[in-house]
């Protein structure tokens, strides 16, 4: 299942360029840590192999792992 959160914090948030309509777009998600309910990650989004846009979060997650 699906725990549920929210986005705690978004920092250093690029934009390099837009993709065009119909541009098939890779999400690439890093984990790079965790502390108690608060997920630190990395995303990347790739249009081949050009990144279009790319950031860190916070993720607080309700669930009790």
């Amino acid at each position: 299942p699906i725990a549920g959160g929210y986005i705690a914090a978004v920092k250093n948030f690029e934009v390099f360029f837009l993709p065009g309509i119909n541009d098939v777009l890779i999400t690439q998600i890093a984990v790079t840590g965790k502390i108690f309910n608060i997920t630190n990650i990395a995303g990347k989004i790739l249009l081949g192999s050009s990144l279009v846009a790319q950031c860190e979060m916070k993720i607080f997650s309700n669930a009790n792992d």
